[in-house]
């Protein structure tokens, strides 16, 4: 719960630097991060999705001061520790290299603008990161193709190395028929998919919340033809689409090269940050005569009602604990079922709770 308070925070802060004279989109953007459905979820349980999330947000803070804010080399310290962060939470979170690394561009560019001195430290920080990024590329290349542990992240390592290698023979490789699969996958796990992904929402939940996605991304695109003059605005934007694009492709491609695993919308959750700024970007654009502060009410509104009905509608039903059965009811189940039942992922169910003790010795049925 703290991460993902945090991790709202921090993307209601990065909003005010991307535009900060337009408070009601910030808080448009903290309300999305707070209260999604799948993040109300992720934070009231022990998981490494909140630190992804919170890893996120901390990176798209920094990385917005880069782009949009008064350059400072505190920023692009900031912005690589969160990378590093965000890839230990989640593997999918290393996939912010590249944006980190157009960030580092742009912040180049905008730092040696008419100044000779910030030139050469914005170079000179810029030429240090390449450095460090090419010499860490080669140590953990050295580590990932060795026994060490970490298989995970060593398994990721090599597939980059190899795609990099020879593109075409990876991307050949690749089970291209399952993009439809992966990616409605993807949609119903990313806005409400409980339990370890098995308890869903009703089909009218991502109905809705399809068409608030589909509403924002019509908003986007006006804010990005609006702004396109504005290289103020349209920068963040831009920074934005790069972040959410970079962890989703990234994603995919897991998805795609093992008929075994399919992707999770947890796996968005780096991105889930920059993905909330855009909605609230989306519907503030909206061309509705009215304030800004009713267009975030009516933004929030379906939010906000999913995630405070959720709960009780489909989590608690299926976590309630079964009613308890007498020793006749007991027997009468072991008649029809078996008293233990395994599932394909190891779990095993191993009894029954009754009303009176049973007498009985480890192992024995």
């Amino acid at each position: 719960m703290i991460l993902s308070t945090a991790a709202a925070y921090l993307t209601w802060r990065a909003a005010r630097v991307a535009w900060p004279g337009r408070r009601a989109l910030a808080l448009g953007a903290a309300g999305v991060a707070a209260f999604w459905p799948q993040v109300v979820y992720i934070g009231s349980v022990v998981n490494n999705d909140s630190m992804a999330l919170f890893a996120g947000a901390l990176f798209l803070y920094f990385a917005v001061r880069l782009v949009a804010a008064r350059p400072r080399a505190w920023d692009v310290v900031g912005m690589a520790l969160a990378l590093g962060l965000s890839a230990l939470g989640k593997i999918s979170g290393a996939a912010l290299a590249l944006p980190a690394a157009l960030a580092l561009i742009i912040w180049a560019a905008r730092a040696s603008r008419g100044n000779r001195r910030a030139r050469r430290v914005a170079l000179a920080a810029l030429a240090v990161a390449v450095i460090v990024a090419v010499v860490a590329l080669v140590a953990v290349r050295a580590w990932a193709f060795s026994a060490e542990p970490g298989q995970r992240y060593a398994g990721a390592v090599r597939t980059l190395y190899q795609m990099l290698e020879n593109p075409d023979r990876f991307v050949n490789r690749l089970y291209w028929d399952r993009t439809p699969a992966v990616l409605t996958e993807t949609f119903w796990t990313f806005i409400a998919a409980y339990g370890w992904q098995n308890v869903r929402a009703s089909a009218w939940v991502y109905a809705v919340l399809g068409a608030w996605m589909l509403v924002a991304a019509a908003g986007v695109v006006a804010s990005l033809l609006r702004a396109r003059c504005r290289r103020a605005s349209w920068l963040p934007i831009m920074l934005l689409l790069a972040i959410v694009l970079a962890v989703a492709l990234a994603s995919l491609f897991r998805s795609l090269q093992d008929t075994r695993f399919v992707a999770a919308g947890r796996y968005l959750l780096p991105a889930f940050p920059a993905l909330a700024t855009l909605g609230a970007l989306g519907w503030a654009a909206l061309p509705l005569r009215a304030r800004p502060t009713l267009k975030v009410a009516a933004m929030l509104a379906p939010v906000l009602l999913i995630a405070a009905w959720a709960p009780f509608r489909f989590i608690g039903p299926t976590y309630a604990p079964p009613a308890r059965l007498d020793a006749a009811g007991f027997a009468a189940l072991a008649d029809v079922a078996p008293a233990d039942a395994h599932f394909e992922n190891g779990m095993a169910l191993l009894g029954y709770r009754v009303k009176r003790r049973l007498r009985s010795r480890p192992g024995a049925r």
